[in-house]
């Protein structure tokens, strides 16, 4: 039963989130409320998993989130 619960509130849940917002959002907001899922995602993993950040994890991140706002905010009209 446990297990259901953890399915549930780690992918079901936000993923239900996001398509909600989806509808009600602009397609440029929306994208960048996603950009801000790899940064927010590290930070909780060293703040309660206790994950190390190494240079090359830093960088990627960094290279992942540029790329992303980027492609929000080129205007293909």
């Amino acid at each position: 039963m446990a297990l259901i619960g953890i399915a549930a509130l780690s992918s079901a849940i936000p993923c239900s989130l996001e398509y909600e917002a989806l509808k009600r959002m602009s397609p440029r907001k929306y994208g960048i409320l996603i950009c801000t899922e790899p940064p927010i995602a590290t930070l909780d993993g060293i703040t309660f998993l206790g994950d190390q950040m190494t240079f090359r994890v830093i960088i990627a991140l960094l290279l992942v989130s540029i790329s992303a706002l980027g492609l929000t905010f080129i205007d293909k009209k």
